[in-house]
C-alpha cells in the first residue's frame, strides 16, 4: 500500500491490435518509407520503395542486348541470301534473337 503524497511510477505498454509482416517479390534496399511507425494503412497503400536502380540498369542492358541481335540477324539475313552465312548460323542468331526478347 501507498502513503499519501508517494511518487507513483507507472510503465505502459501499449500492444498492436493487429501485427502484419509486409514483403516484395524481389530483395533490394529501401529507398524511401512512406510510413511511420503506428500508422494506420489501408489495404493497397503504398507503404515504402524499394531502390531500384540495379532494375532498372538490368532492363536496359536487357534492351540493347535484343536491338543488337535484331541488327545483327538483319545484317547476316541479306548475307545469307547471298550464301555467305550459313543457314544453321542465321537460325542460330534467329533463335537468339527470339530468346532476348523473351526475357
Amino acid at each position: 500500500m501507498q502513503a499519501a503524497g508517494e511518487d507513483v511510477s507507472v510503465t505502459c505498454l501499449v500492444e498492436p491490435s493487429e501485427e502484419m509482416n509486409v514483403g516484395t517479390q524481389v530483395d533490394g534496399t529501401l529507398e524511401e518509407v512512406l510510413v511511420g511507425r503506428g500508422d494506420v494503412v489501408s489495404r493497397g497503400q503504398l507503404l515504402a520503395r524499394l531502390n531500384s536502380g540495379v532494375e532498372a540498369a538490368a532492363v536496359e542492358y536487357q534492351a540493347a542486348k535484343t536491338q543488337f541481335a535484331a541488327r545483327r540477324y538483319a545484317r547476316n539475313e541479306d548475307l545469307q541470301k547471298q550464301q555467305l552465312v550459313s543457314t544453321n548460323d542465321l537460325d542460330e542468331m534467329g533463335t537468339e534473337l527470339r530468346m532476348s526478347n523473351s526475357t
